[in-house]
């Protein structure tokens, strides 16, 4: 096993249920936290510093995971729902009795 590797399984063994409580709560989802730490994890492998302060580490890996996390959100197609206009004769009756 590499330096790197020992450092990651460090970085779960010690971060990792928080992290995944975390992505969890971001995603709604388990599976998808589970990705999102995963995926945190891999984008710490390929930037790892040396032996950051560790409280650093913990920001660094929930700001990855949040960075993920919203990155998805945006990747989702919007439903026909979310887009909607307005009833239009809803927003003609509120015209006319002078509500906005």
């Amino acid at each position: 096993m590499t330096g790197s590797e020992v450092l990651v399984r460090a970085l779960y063994a010690e971060h990792g249920k928080a992290l995944l409580a975390y992505a969890t709560r971001l995603a709604g989802d388990r599976a998808v936290g589970e990705d999102i730490v995963q995926e945190t994890l891999v984008r710490a492998w390929r930037h790892l510093v040396a032996d950051p302060a560790p409280v650093l580490m913990r920001t660094w890996l929930f700001t990855i995971a949040r960075n993920i996390a919203t990155d998805r959100s945006l990747a989702q197609p919007l439903s026909p729902h979310a887009v909607a206009e307005p009833d239009s004769t809803a927003v003609v009756h509120q015209l006319a009795s002078g509500r906005r």
